[in-house]
């Protein structure tokens, strides 16, 4: 639970209050979508970082 709290203050903008007055079923929902978010984050820049990493390489002439 204590875990909980922590990523909902830090990363959910709520209050240590605020986290503890939550049922456990919407505390829950709230992590759950955190997490989710975090999961499409992180596929997102894995896909920038792979679309980069293939046009490093490659010459493009200078446009005028």
């Amino acid at each position: 639970m204590w875990k909980e709290v922590f990523a909902l203050v830090k990363h959910g903008n709520f209050s240590h209050a605020d986290v503890n007055n939550l049922p456990v079923h919407e505390r829950k929902f709230f992590i759950n979508h955190l997490i989710q978010e975090n999961e499409e984050r992180q596929k997102i820049e894995k896909r920038e970082l792979t679309k980069s990493k293939s046009n490093s390489g490659k010459w493009m002439p200078r446009k005028k």
